[in-house]
């Protein structure tokens, strides 16, 4: 015979309304179930649990430590039954998710966030800033849930991914630029620009296709300095260090001394994708996060 909270549970009523058959109309049972039931208890301890006297029932004082501590059982149950079903749900658990800060704000990820924060109030969710390909490694090192990222295509058969965002590559200038005025007609009017640009393996795919843009344009960037993130070749821009080219996402985050502007031969169009390990896909914290993104 072994201890259950259906026991227990049936012992807390008699306690409580000291009486088999109060015990018995609290739960639903027949009295003689209710009887039973404290019977197998007291089997189960060893001694009783419940004197019965003329007067009344009375719990021992082994039945007062035992009504102490299946309270503490029942309620510890609720309470595990409770967070496991809002977990299975997805009303509860924790997110950790990494995002691009290029697009962090006025965008998609801060609409999203926003949203799923306030339908989801019990889920704890922790963002980190992350360059798209750490975000890669971090998925599979499971350091992260999903993450935001630009995504250049190609399939990578661990990873799952969808398109939140898609936007266009523009040239920052400082406001000293005389392209702010006059913008370039052809790419190839950038070719003695200093470049702020970024080491191929940021972002490779990127790399290559910018690259390939300039030399169908006849030219090779004149790269004066390489920095790995978006906030410091914005930096080096607005002091007038040079051009550089970045989403056009960029722009509410730009220094208030930097200008973004289109040029015709810089074609290119980046995609914003949320991206998941394919094992986890259909996990209802990552749906609920993965239909906000796809809503906002």
């Amino acid at each position: 015979m072994t201890l259950d909270l259906r026991r227990l549970r049936t012992f807390v009523a008699v306690a409580e309304e000291l009486g088999f058959a109060r015990a018995g109309a609290r739960l639903g049972l027949a009295q003689p179930a209710v009887s039973k039931q404290i019977k197998d208890l007291e089997t189960i301890f060893g001694g009783r649990l419940i004197d019965r006297r003329p007067e009344g029932l009375r719990l021992t004082k082994a039945g007062e430590l035992l009504l102490e501590e299946a309270r503490k059982l029942i309620n510890a149950a609720s309470g595990a039954q409770d967070r496991v079903q809002r977990l299975a749900r997805g009303t509860a658990g924790r997110l950790v998710i990494g995002y691009n800060e290029t697009v962090s704000w006025n965008s998609v990820i801060p609409r999203a966030i926003r949203r799923f924060r306030q339908e989801n109030l019990d889920v704890e969710l922790t963002l980190l800033p992350m360059l798209s390909i750490d975000q890669l490694e971090a998925l599979r090192d499971r350091q992260i849930d999903a993450g935001f990222m630009f995504w250049w295509g190609g399939e990578l058969p661990d990873l799952s991914n969808q398109q939140v965002l898609s936007t266009t590559i523009q040239i920052a200038v400082p406001e000293s630029s005389p392209w702010i005025t006059r913008p370039p007609v052809r790419l190839a009017e950038l070719a003695e620009e200093p470049f702020i640009f970024f080491p191929r393996r940021v972002a490779p795919a990127y790399h290559d296709a910018i690259l390939a843009r300039c030399s169908q344009a006849g030219f090779q960037p004149n790269v004066i300095q390489e920095v790995y993130n978006e906030s410091a070749a914005l930096s080096l821009v607005a002091v007038g260090m040079g051009i550089t080219v970045i989403p056009e996402t960029a722009r509410h985050r730009c220094p208030a001394t930097v200008r973004l502007i289109p040029v015709p031969g810089l074609d290119l169009t980046v995609t914003l994708n949320l991206v998941w390990r394919t094992e986890s896909t259909g996990q209802p914290l990552l749906a609920k996060l993965l239909q906000v993104a796809t809503q906002s």
